[in-house]
C-alpha cells in the first residue's frame, strides 16, 4: 500500500515509524511549504492526514477528485461535518476520520459507555472527565475527550449537556464537565470519575506515545480501501470485533 502523509507534526513522525514496521510504502508527505496538489494524490493507494482543521476540507475534495481513500486524525471541524459528508456523497469516495486512533482509546470508550449506563441505573452517582496532554497540544479539551464526554451522555439520564474549563462556580446537575491540563509532553491521559457519598470508581487511559495512534490509523487505511462512504473508526471496530450479546 503507498501511503500519502499529510502532516509532518508529532504524529508525521510517528506514522513513519509505524509504517517502516509493515509492508507499506509513504510515497509522499505534505506540509504547510508542500500542499497537497492532484498530481501527488494519484501516486497514492490512500491519504492519511494530521494536519489542521481549515486544510482538510481543501485536501479531502483533492483526494476525492481523485478516487483516492482518505483517513484523518484532525479534530476541530464539527462545524463542516455536513459539508464533508456531502462531499463524500458528490464523489462517492471514501473517508474515515477518528478524534483518536488509539484501538486502546476506542475500546476504552465502550467500557465508558457501558459504565454510564450502569451506574446511572442506580442514580446516586455523578460523573466527570479529566484529560492531560504535552503543553504544544492546540485543541482543549481534546477531541477524545469530548467524544468520550458525547458517549456518555448519551447513556446518563442525569446529564444533558458538556461543560469545558475549570468551574468559577457551582456545577449544575445536568452538565458533564471536561476539564484539561497542558504540562509536560505527556502523550495523553483521559480519566473517567463516578462518584457517590459511598464510593469512588475510576477508568484511565494513559497513551504510552504516539505509536498506538498511528497503528490505528495505518490499520483504518488497510480496512478503507475498497470501500466506499463516510465512516468513523467505529464502523471499522463493528466489522472487524466479535459481536457482544
Amino acid at each position: 500500500m503507498k501511503i500519502g502523509v499529510l502532516g509532518t507534526g508529532r504524529m508525521g513522525k510517528a506514522i513513519d515509524v509505524a509504517v517502516a514496521q509493515t509492508a507499506h510504502t509513504i510515497i509522499f508527505r505534505c506540509d504547510d511549504e508542500h500542499l497537497l496538489t492532484p498530481e501527488l494524490a494519484t501516486q497514492a493507494d490512500v491519504i492519511i492526514d494530521f494536519t489542521i482543521a481549515d486544510c482538510l476540507q481543501s485536501n479531502l475534495e483533492i483526494a476525492l477528485q481523485n478516487d483516492v481513500p482518505f483517513v484523518t486524525g484532525t479534530t476541530g471541524w464539527d462545524a463542516q461535518r455536513g459539508a464533508m459528508s456531502e462531499l463524500v456523497q458528490e464523489y462517492n469516495g471514501s473517508f474515515l476520520h477518528a478524534a483518536n486512533f488509539s484501538i486502546g482509546v476506542a475500546l476504552f470508550r465502550m467500557l465508558a459507555s457501558q459504565a454510564a449506563r450502569l451506574f446511572d441505573a442506580v442514580e446516586k452517582y455523578d460523573f466527570g472527565i479529566h484529560e492531560i496532554h504535552h503543553t504544544g497540544k492546540a485543541d482543549s479539551p481534546s477531541g477524545t475527550a469530548i467524544l468520550l464526554g458525547d458517549t456518555m451522555l448519551d447513556k446518563l439520564s442525569s446529564k444533558t449537556r458538556l461543560v469545558y474549563g475549570n468551574s468559577k462556580g457551582k456545577i449544575a446537575r445536568d452538565a458533564l464537565q471536561i476539564s484539561s491540563q497542558r504540562v509536560g509532553a505527556i502523550p495523553g491521559t483521559h480519566r473517567i470519575f463516578i462518584d457517590s457519598t459511598v464510593d469512588s470508581i475510576e477508568l484511565t487511559h494513559t497513551a504510552h506515545g504516539r505509536e498506538g495512534f498511528a497503528a490505528g490509523s495505518i490499520w483504518a487505511a488497510e480496512w478503507l480501501i475498497g470501500k466506499t462512504g463516510f465512516f468513523t473508526l467505529d464502523d471499522m471496530l463493528a466489522d472487524i470485533l466479535p459481536k457482544i450479546e
